[in-house]
């Protein structure tokens, strides 16, 4: 090798995964295949690669890209070579790559750490994951969250309150579960704050011990949008609830995220990459 193209190779490793405008082109939200087999340069889950960038595939190894811009998805299959373009993934030579919309226009540009990967197909089966008091100090997607908590000894019932950034409660309720949806007229609104808390009741209606709170926010309107249009039915690709769950982290609705990362997690428990976004 000379070392022009030494000189040349070095630099395209070294600015693979970096952006001199600040955004991404392509986000890469899925690798699939056998042990051992390792596209070139490397990609990983969550990388963000540059247009210009170019991706040499073996065969059996699939990798998904997210366009940032476009909101289009791509899935590229080897064996070929691959470049990052302005148009989206293009294959060089034998590959093959298709094509789907999973947005109308751009998406926000996402910045998580990563590990390793581990290479794995999978479907999404159950994203529940018991949280003490749900939401709290995070950001939440739309205007109607289904509140959640731990049971509480000695409570037959709970009051359930949510108030405005002035402490004004907008919405009370009385239920026996550990849960809570609010409904469209609840009052909440698109980027505004609220707290909330839980009183423990007996059977006849006094409280039973101190009731705990917690805050959240819910996102701003274009945030709400993108989230909307992009969330993933229950059997969706692996590759749409990465790209979900980083755009939930994105906009800080850290505590749907991390539900999903945890169910993400548990289907790939070999995945460096995914435990360490596992709180």
């Amino acid at each position: 090798m000379s070392l022009l193209r030494a000189a040349t190779v070095a630099v395209l490793v070294a600015n693979f995964f970096l952006s001199t405008s600040g955004w991404a082109d392509v986000l890469i939200t899925d690798v699939i295949g056998k042990p051992g087999l390792v596209s070139k340069p490397p990609l990983a889950i969550l990388n963000e690669v540059v247009n210009g960038s170019l991706v040499e595939a073996p065969a059996g190894l699939q990798f998904t890209a997210i366009d940032l811009v476009t909101g289009k998805e791509y899935l590229a299959s080897g064996p070929g070579q691959f470049r990052i373009a302005s148009a989206g993934v293009l294959s060089l030579t034998t590959g093959t790559v298709k094509v789907r919309s999973v947005a109308d226009g751009s998406l926000p540009d996402v910045r998580i750490a990563t590990g390793k990967l581990s290479r794995a197909s999978m479907t999404m089966r159950t994203l529940l994951v018991k949280l003490p008091m749900y939401p709290s100090n995070t950001a939440i997607p739309d205007t109607t969250p289904t509140l959640r908590w731990a049971h509480m000894a000695g409570a037959s019932s709970y009051r359930v309150t949510v108030s405005d950034d002035t402490n004004r409660a907008i919405w009370q309720r009385n239920t026996t579960e550990a849960q809570l949806a609010l409904i469209p007229d609840s009052g909440l609104r698109l980027g505004n704050q609220y707290t909330w808390k839980v009183e423990p009741l007996n059977q006849t209606g006094d409280p039973v011990s101190n009731a705990t709170s917690a805050g959240f926010f819910v996102v701003a309107e274009d945030a709400a949008r993108v989230l909307a249009a992009i969330k993933p039915e229950p059997d969706a690709s692996f590759s749409a609830w990465v790209l979900y769950a980083a755009q939930l982290q994105q906009a800080g609705a850290t505590d749907d995220a991390q539900t999903i990362w945890q169910a993400l997690a548990r289907e790939r428990p070999g995945d460096v990459n995914l435990k360490k976004l596992v709180k």
